[in-house]
């Protein structure tokens, strides 16, 4: 690629026609410009079709008949077979070589025949200008499109048989050479606007073949940054999941005194360190235009509750009250993910950088839209600043905090995609509120729920089966369940979850989505694990993969009842998230 754009600069560098393009690039260009001509022929042969058939018209309505039978026989007969021969070539797409060979021979063809036409009036005492060979001329130089030299030299051929028909027919010298003047002038004329044409032809070929390798190029770099953002988020998360899920485990572990407070502080370090890294990827992901939105239809209420649910750790370590508010159930078309990207995004700016101590959720339907809120109390946004928080990199006020600027900044971008408005009012007296608006959706049609387990929890300790093939990661989920008080089994395969769970059926299993070197994926693990031993078992899967379509294959694969049992986490998940989605489905823990 890059050998053939350095040609076409170098030859975009030279004045045509002193040179000219080497074998492979004047094959490509010929290629080119006999499929533009394809494409401009039906409209040339038909307004060439129209002028012949009104010069017929005329001969007919001027000339003797002795004259106009024959002029008439000679425009429907001939030049018109010939011209519309061209048109049908061109739609049945002949060769390059045949198709321009014959339109070479079909000008000089035409143009011999109006020399002809003027040639037999004369014959019959009727002296017709040569308007007609004008006008064939200047199609040849500017409409047809044929190369610089082909049409200069048929032209000039076309413009001697005239002067010879004339000598023929013993044109007053003095006519002759006024004639011969005009029509020489008009070659003169003609070739250079052709020399012109050709030129900008040949530029326009150079510049568009250099567009399209830039494309190419565009796409390949955008291919490589794809693969290395899915593979930094991959390597990158998990083992940061792993960290945060020992980190949990330690905290619990050790006594109050020096080891906690440095243990807490290596969890709020690692817990910046994972929200830091998700900004990041999804920064540069949405910069290489590879997130995609999926639209569903969603109900918001149950999202935006879970969500408030979801945070109350996060608001409690951060001395603020969250709250929920709006009718149930609300259902919208959205994409689920990025939509709770955009709620996270607006929460977690509100617990860094708002100094807030109040902070809520709330919907409110107006007609055919819903107007979701996210509001709180806090410091505000100066007006200055409101522009730029939008910014990636930037933050409100001159004092730095923590972050790196990116959350409203990726907001912005998120909702840009959804084609979801977004307005905000902020003053330093009433904090800051958010509000987004979404498209109504009708209800859909629910299946009727898988059964629940007929196991109560209250009689014994749960049971969580954790398949992942990274080896760190099971030590900390097995380390971090335990000491939340549950039976842990961890497989390394799924092989080994197959074998496991016909000695015992667990309460919940926590899955990877991807296993190196196994024809299995965690949904079509779990789908044989419902259909050959549990059919009510609840799943959580986990991914460090963020750039797949794991949410689309899950709405497209699952029925609703098995949704219902189903939930999909990325990596880093945060321990608290864990514990409040295993929570969820160990109904009595």
């Amino acid at each position: 690629m890059q050998l053939e754009e350095d040609e076409l600069r170098v030859a975009r560098s030279h004045r045509f026609p002193r040179t000219r393009f080497g074998t492979e690039l004047e094959d490509a260009f010929q290629t080119y410009r006999h499929e533009r001509l394809l494409k401009r022929v039906p409209t040339i042969g038909s307004a060439a079709l129209v002028l012949f058939l009104f010069f017929a018209v005329l001969d007919f309505l001027l000339l003797p008949e002795a004259a106009y039978r024959v002029s008439i026989a000679i425009r429907l007969f001939f030049i018109c077979p010939v011209i519309m021969l061209a048109m049908y070539a061109a739609h049945k797409r002949w060769s390059k070589r045949v198709y321009a060979t014959y339109y070479f021979l079909a000008y000089i063809c035409s143009g011999l025949g109006i020399i002809a036409i003027i040639a037999v009036a004369r014959g019959q005492d009727y002296p017709l200008p040569y308007d007609g060979l004008l006008l064939h001329l200047v199609f040849g130089y500017f409409l047809m499109g044929m190369p610089f030299l082909q049409t200069t030299l048929s032209s000039l051929l076309v413009s001697f048989s005239y002067f010879g028909a004339e000598f023929l027919l013993q044109t007053p010298n003095d006519v002759l050479a006024s004639n011969a003047m005009f029509l020489l002038s008009l070659n003169f004329m003609g070739a250079f606007g052709s020399f012109m044409q050709e030129r900008s032809r040949r530029l326009l070929f150079l510049n568009t073949r250099l567009l399209v390798l830039s494309k190419e190029r565009d796409k390949k770099e955008i291919a490589d940054k794809t693969h290395l953002v899915a593979t930094a988020s991959h390597d990158l998360r998990q083992p940061l999941h792993a960290m945060n899920l020992l980190i949990e485990a330690l905290e619990k572990k050790v006594e109050p005194g020096e080891a906690l407070a440095l243990t807490r502080q290596l969890k709020q370090s690692t817990r910046q360190l994972s929200q830091l890294l998700s900004s990041l990827l999804n920064i540069s992901r949405l910069n290489a235009g590879i997130v995609a939105a999926r639209m569903q239809t969603l109900e918001l209420s149950v999202m935006m509750t879970a969500m408030q649910q979801d945070q109350l750790l996060r608001a409690e370590e951060c001395d603020v009250t969250i709250t929920s508010e709006g009718p149930s159930p609300c259902w919208v078309e959205s994409d689920p993910l990025l939509l709770e990207r955009i709620v996270r995004n607006l929460c977690e700016n509100v617990f860094e950088h708002a100094s807030a101590t109040y902070l809520n959720i709330r919907w409110v339907p107006e007609g055919k839209h819903v107007r979701l809120e996210v509001s709180d109390d806090g410091c505000g946004i100066a007006e200055a600043d409101q522009e730029r928080v939008f910014q990636p990199f930037q933050q409100s006020g001159s004092e730095r905090r923590q972050g790196m600027g990116l959350g409203l900044s990726i907001v912005s971008q998120l909702c840009e995609l959804l084609a979801m408005p977004m307005v905000f009012e902020s003053s330093p007296t009433e904090g800051t509120r958010f509000s987004l608006t979404l498209p109504t959706a009708a209800a859909p049609a629910l299946e009727r729920p898988l059964p629940a387990s007929n196991r109560s929890e209250e009689e014994r300790t749960a049971s969580i089966m954790v398949i992942d093939d990274d080896r760190a990661v099971l030590a900390s989920s097995s380390a971090l369940l335990e000491s939340w008080g549950y039976q842990v089994r961890t497989c390394e395969r799924p092989e080994f979850a197959l074998q496991a769970i016909q000695e015992q059926e667990p309460d919940l299993l926590l899955c990877d989505y991807h296993f190196e070197q196994s024809a299995w994926n965690g949904l079509s693990l779990v789908g044989d694990l419902r259909e050959k031993y549990q059919p009510d078992l609840p799943v959580i899967l986990i991914s460090a993969d963020t750039h797949g379509d794991l949410e689309l294959a899950l709405h497209e694969q699952l029925s609703e009842g098995e949704k219902a049992i189903t939930a999909l986490a990325f990596k880093p998940l945060m321990p608290a998230k864990l514990r409040l989605m295993i929570q969820h489905y160990l109904k009595g823990d």
